[in-house]
């Protein structure tokens, strides 16, 4: 199984997965979960990065059924513009399709499922999702937008948290009308910056 995640950033698409596969690794599951940070990988050479997922896989196949979490997958897979033969094309080209066969060869064998996270499949080198739109990942899932009763929820499940000696004095509409567009993080820092402020009057 191919699961890719998509969402802006901050949208929750990490902790979505993380959940996911905290939930899976517990009874009566016990799946094995190994997440590769694509991040921290940019700038390694293709050798390097094949023989990295060629060594997570093999703990999948040991541990199986197991799941891969290729976290930020579009940081070292993205969509190259311009010159078809940049060196910077050539290069994601070579990756893409080497780890596209590898992870095909492995998930087709053996009880691993692929997870993948990015702010958009679009955001993704060709040599991942084709133009045509045939590639590797048959489930993908959008983390829409939030709209005001999201956000309503969303900020009153982190306040619910927080140590707010009183609430009854908060204004959610108001900060709901304010913060279209915001994802979860932000309306974490909001939060976050609000108790500190809180804090320091007290």
């Amino acid at each position: 199984t191919f699961i890719f995640l998509t969402g802006k950033a901050g949208s929750g698409k990490s902790t979505l997965a993380n959940e996911v596969c905290k939930f899976l690794s517990k009874s009566p599951y016990f799946v094995y979960v190994h997440q590769v940070h694509c991040k921290h990988l940019k700038g390694k050479n293709v050798e390097t990065l094949m023989k990295l997922f060629t060594q997570a896989l093999s703990q999948c196949v040991y541990y199986q059924p197991a799941v891969i979490v290729l976290d930020d997958l579009d940081a070292l897979l993205p969509i190259c513009e311009g010159d078809e033969v940049s060196p910077d094309e050539l290069y994601h080209s070579r990756l893409g399709s080497h780890l596209v066969e590898l992870l095909e060869a492995y998930q087709s064998l053996h009880y691993i499922t692929v997870m993948a996270t990015a702010m958009s499949i679009h955001k993704l080198h060709s040599s991942i999702i084709s133009p045509r739109g045939q590639h590797i990942f048959k489930t993908i899932l959008d983390i829409p937008e939030l709209d005001k009763l999201d956000r309503l929820e969303i900020l009153s499940s982190i306040i619910s948290q927080k140590s707010f000696n009183s609430t009854s004095s908060l204004d959610l509409d108001t900060v709901v009308n304010r913060t279209e567009g915001y994802v979860i993080q932000d309306l974490v820092d909001i939060v976050d910056k609000a108790t500190f402020y809180s804090l320091r009057r007290s």
